[in-house]
């Protein structure tokens, strides 16, 4: 009897899946981190765009505009982003808060930006839930996800092929030699 014949096949198969496993995401971890993250930045900068969009859309369906919001209320929010800065002593993107201002100013379109709803009755669990929902949809439809993609093919092909490979030449072998 041959040593090849001594091996248990199915313990064969489960070592070299495990192996093959750790060494495909082994490979592949890096390279998927920095791409989640990446598309986290992304969403982000995808998401402003178009809030701000629809701001401005809503501004215009309005007949106003953002040089009019400025003028009317320009000097009052500036007073109001220098108060907060003062009131915070850590760091304080001025220019953020008075742009803020000016879109509260807008009584049409202040909804894109500021919630109508009282806070105690925010759910932030579920709100955090659903951005992430939308994040892992984003990471999955674009081609952030493409390392991962492939991983995982790696990850259940070649066991998948290891597997079946000696069952189907075993049957395509007693096919070829009765035929």
């Amino acid at each position: 009897m041959t040593v090849l014949a001594k091996v248990n096949k199915r313990r064969l198969w489960v070592l070299l899946t495990a192996i093959w496993v750790v060494a495909v995401a082994s490979y592949y971890w890096d390279e998927i981190a920095v791409r989640y993250g990446a598309s986290f930045g992304t969403k982000a900068e995808i998401d402003i765009q178009a809030q701000e969009s629809r701001f401005f859309d809503c501004l215009s369906r309005t007949n106003a505009t953002w040089f009019s919001l400025e003028t009317q209320f320009g000097e009052e929010c500036k007073a109001y982003a220098r108060d907060q800065c003062k009131a915070s002593m850590i760091w304080c993107a001025n220019d953020r808060i008075e742009d803020l201002c000016l879109k509260n100013k807008s009584a049409e379109c202040r909804n894109i930006y500021f919630t109508s709803e009282p806070a105690e009755d925010f759910d932030t669990a579920a709100w955090r839930r659903k951005k992430m929902r939308e994040h892992i949809s984003f990471y999955l439809s674009t081609d952030f996800s493409a390392p991962l993609k492939s991983a995982l093919l790696l990850i259940f092909s070649v066991p998948l092929l290891l597997a079946f490979l000696p069952r189907v030449s075993r049957i395509l072998w007693r096919w070829l030699a009765n035929g």
